[in-house]
């Protein structure tokens, strides 16, 4: 991810809104935590995109910083 696009701790609640504002399949797994804190249930967004990971990646970004701003 260029720094340019990179935002501090997005939530999942924000890349799940971010990939339904893109028009994409997408869905938030609620239970699940990320492995280095295990204790916290921050959830997880699967999302179906047939570009690359990168470009993907780069596009929530920019909705997300965006989001923030205003």
């Amino acid at each position: 991810m260029p720094l340019e696009y990179a935002v501090e701790s997005p939530t999942a609640s924000e890349i799940l809104r971010a990939a339904k504002k893109l028009q994409l399949e997408a869905r938030m797994e609620s239970d699940k935590s990320y492995p280095p804190s295990w204790w916290e249930s921050s959830g997880r967004v699967l999302v179906e995109y047939e570009g690359s990971k990168r470009e993907l990646l780069i596009k929530l970004a920019r909705l997300v910083r965006s989001s923030k701003k205003s």
